[in-house]
């Protein structure tokens, strides 16, 4: 299971979370969000998208 980290809607994660406290896989395997911590993070390294898990949804976040 994935530990998360919560973010305000207009925060970025930064580097040091993004190595820290995120899963990472393709974007056919991306988790249940009742399985994972609230906040938690997954990027998809099919598609390069990072997602976050907000209020029981993954949303993806702009990532560079």
């Amino acid at each position: 299971m994935a530990v998360g980290k919560t973010l305000a809607a207009n925060e970025r994660p930064l580097a040091s979370d993004i190595n820290t406290i995120f899963q990472w896989g393709l974007a056919a395997n991306i988790p249940d969000t009742g399985d994972v911590t609230a906040g938690s993070f997954y990027y998809t390294t099919d598609t390069k998208i990072l997602y976050q898990e907000q209020n029981g949804a993954w949303v993806g976040l702009p990532f560079e």
